[in-house]
């Protein structure tokens, strides 16, 4: 899986550490009364540990477009890796990109030639984790899981295990921990806790385990990304501890994974690092923080923050005029790891300034719920209305990966990119853009595309089944579509319902709108009251 460059808060850097030689960061391990961290098992000895823990992953996918919604994409195999995280419960542990969208998976033993059928379990593509399991009770004799241990430290030596493009057969490669950071995992702009390492994680590594000490089965997490970029090397990322918890405990708890991650406070703020902004915010020169710009209007933070206080502490930490938290000893992260890794309803506790005055203030953490859907089967679904040609559909994170690729951000048009940066002012509000036209004689002469619609007859679009609603009822001589920059796109009202299905058949497009919006059809819809937005 590749990623693009982020801007995540980086650990220290390295000339202001002490970086350990491996005998005197082993000395220094055992003193503590911990195991040597970095032992290596070798040979036949580490192929016994690995066969007891290590799976390859082999799946068959049928994806969903959202480029061409109507459509599936073609068929693919793929392979990763996976181990056992709970041989008494039969618990699996993979990537979720490894096996989303699967029509069949099946699992291999090291060294057993049998692929054995697997079942995924839970899902989630916030933290790209996967729970599988294999039914056959033949396939558990003998397996054991894994200790997943704390996040390790810098220059701790690693293993990268699994089973990478280049062969079939089990690959081994050893690195060292590079850095501590947040990044984004994979197409979604949450990011979470993880672990640089300078081992290669190639296509099929993922989701195979990364030891800490193979000889104990002492694992710090899950491969799952590489940093692919013609200006670096060696660089990859590991699922820690702490994200796998966070997954796990959900499943525990609801017996479901469906906010894994996803808390959040609500608000946005910004570095208090310039001397000027913090003596206008009456910052002292003891005190820290960073700076409230903007609150989601639909949030519980509503109800206790004001644009303009200064988030001083969270739950009890102080924070720093950059943005960051201590995480441990000299090691500092951005406060949205605190944040991640809070249960939805758990309490969020704050510290402000507010107009020179300390405020203490407490309110139940919400899960995200951003204006851009973010995830595929989580919050969003491939979606579509067409009408005379016009292919209409709400702006989603995998739409526009599938649309413009995994660099969508530098391709889009700039104003579908400032609408995306907004908040929801109504719970069912989406972003609907003119994706494409499906050229016929009645769309003459329209060529726009990637565009906002704003209104439909003089009547502001709140979302799609909205317009399809006043598509459907709509009894005017005709139907006029207002695009953002004011163009307007024409339609008789007539014309437009007579020629729609010839148009369908033309493209080859089974139906006017996607199965969700069939499901509502003619039916009024429900509109949630729209809140307010402080300019």
């Amino acid at each position: 899986m590749e990623m693009e460059p982020d801007g995540a808060v980086p650990a220290r850097p390295f000339e202001d550490m002490d970086v350990m030689d491996e005998e005197t960061r082993r000395e220094t391990q055992v003193a503590k009364g911990n195991k040597p961290l970095a032992t290596k098992k070798t040979g036949a000895a580490a192929l016994r540990v690995l066969s007891r823990c290590l799976l390859q992953v082999f799946v068959t996918k049928a994806e969903k477009s959202y480029m061409h919604p109507w459509h599936v994409r073609p068929q693919k195999s793929g392979k990763g890796s996976a181990f056992v995280i709970d041989a008494a419960k039969r618990r699996i542990i993979t990537n979720a990109h490894v096996v989303e969208d699967a029509t069949v998976a099946h699992v291999r033993r090291l060294g057993v030639p049998k692929r054995w059928p697997a079942k995924v379990l839970h899902l989630s593509r916030v933290c790209d984790l996967a729970l599988l399991t294999v039914e056959e009770d033949a396939f558990w004799t003998g397996m054991e899981d894994v200790d997943l241990v704390e996040t390790p430290h810098l220059q701790d030596q690693i293993l990268v295990c699994g089973f990478p493009i280049g062969g079939d057969s089990l690959s081994i490669t050893s690195g060292i921990v590079s850095r501590v950071t947040l990044c984004s995992y994979g197409t979604s702009t949450n990011k979470l806790l993880a672990i640089q390492i300078d081992a290669a994680i190639n296509s099929g590594n993922s989701g195979g385990p990364v030891f800490l000490n193979l000889q104990e089965r002492q694992v710090a997490g899950v491969a799952f990304l590489k940093h692919a970029s013609s200006s670096a090397d060696n660089i990859g990322y590991i699922i820690p501890k702490p994200v796998v918890d966070n997954f796990l405990q959900e499943i525990e708890v609801s017996g479901h994974v469906k906010h894994c991650c996803t808390a959040s406070v609500g608000f946005l703020c910004q570095p208090m690092e310039n001397p000027y902004l913090r003596e206008k915010y009456k910052l002292s020169k003891e005190q820290s923080g960073c700076l409230v710009f903007r609150i989601s209007p639909l949030s519980v933070c509503s109800q206790h923050l004001k644009i303009g206080d200064i988030i001083l502490e969270i739950d009890g930490q102080p924070l720093a005029d950059d943005g960051t938290i201590t995480f441990r000893d000299d090691e500092r992260l951005s406060y949205a790891h605190t944040i991640r890794m809070k249960m939805v309803g758990e309490t969020l506790h704050l510290k402000v300034l507010r107009e020179g005055s300390e405020l203490n203030l407490s309110y139940p953490i919400a899960t995200r719920d951003p204006l851009v859907p973010e995830f595929h089967n989580l919050d969003c679904v491939p979606t579509y209305f067409i009408i005379g040609g016009l292919v209409f559909v709400p702006v989603t994170i995998p739409f526009m990966h599938h649309a413009l690729g995994s660099q969508w951000r530098r391709g889009a048009p700039i104003r579908i990119l400032n609408a995306m940066m907004g908040s929801k002012c109504a719970e069912d509000e989406q972003i609907i853009i003119l994706h494409q036209i499906l050229v016929a004689d009645i769309n003459f002469g329209y060529k726009q595309g990637m565009i906002q619609l704003k209104d439909f007859n003089g009547t502001p679009i709140r979302n799609l089944q909205h317009l399809a609603y006043l598509v459907d009822t709509c009894e005017e001589e005709f139907m006029e579509f207002t695009l953002d920059f004011g163009f307007r796109i024409v339609f008789r009202t007539t014309c437009a319902r007579e020629e729609s299905q010839a148009i369908l058949e033309q493209h080859a497009v089974p139906h006017d709108r996607s199965p969700n919006l069939q499901e509502c059809a003619g039916q009024r819809p429900e509109l949630a009251t729209a809140v307010s937005v402080d300019p």
